[in-house]
């Protein structure tokens, strides 16, 4: 094991703490310190290219490719004067708080990571990775998880009913048990299913219709039946 007063100091006490355990890590780590920013970069550059090369053996490469082309396609033209529900459409109900400081974001799709979602913040950049749809994964004719979701969370009088109810404004599940006249166990399970869909949302308590999201459920059904990447 590596002496721990070898580690640098910039480092911090809690990281040399937990590296000294790693002696490969380490030794990588001291070897980095000594290179100069040019040789870095160049290390850098010489491992990108590297997984690139790696990575596009896979056989599934060029499918991955053109799904990110065609992800990139259907978000070109973006509403730059409101940020937040582009966020939100685009990311499958991602909710960014803009930030002091942050002049540009810049919205990734990804495949590999799915369905986890990456943030990263710059000095003055928010950088956020996003899962592709799933559909896009799909083989033709096999309907994505949230496609069938949707259409059973619609497939009920009552549902729509509430649904329609909660596009004219936010309301408590005491609320609606009270305009519909039917039990808040009852409600509870409709009110589930609809955000399952991910047609509504709630927040302490308080259930919201997600109307973006309910009027763009069309185009998901349009794709199922079109040519995919």
């Amino acid at each position: 094991m590596i002496p721990i007063n070898r580690v640098p100091e910039f480092h911090g006490a809690q990281f040399r703490r937990t590296v000294s355990n790693l002696p490969r890590l380490l030794t990588y780590i001291l070897q980095l310190s000594r290179l100069g920013i040019t040789e870095v970069k160049e290390l850098y550059k010489n491992a990108l290219t590297g997984w690139e090369t790696f990575a596009s053996r896979n056989g599934s490469w060029q499918k991955w490719m053109d799904i990110l082309e065609f992800e990139a396609k259907q978000n070109k033209d973006l509403d730059l004067e409101n940020p937040v529900s582009v966020i939100e459409r685009i990311t499958g109900g991602i909710r960014y708080i803009p930030g002091p400081s942050i002049w540009t974001i810049k919205l990734i799709p990804h495949i590999c990571y799915s369905p986890w979602i990456l943030k990263l913040r710059t000095k003055d950049t928010f950088l956020l990775f996003y899962p592709v749809k799933e559909e896009y994964l799909l083989e033709p004719g096999q309907p994505a998880q949230e496609l069938v979701r949707g259409h059973k969370a619609l497939s009920d009088s009552l549902r729509l009913k509430l649904l329609y109810q909660l596009t004219k404004g936010p309301l408590a599940l005491q609320e609606l048990s009270v305009q519909f006249n039917i039990s808040k166990t009852t409600l509870h399970h409709q009110l589930s299913l609809l955000k399952a869909a991910k047609f509504v949302k709630v927040d302490k308590g308080i259930y919201t219709a997600d109307l973006p999201k309910i009027l763009s459920f069309h185009k998901s059904l349009a794709l199922f039946f079109e040519k995919r990447p």
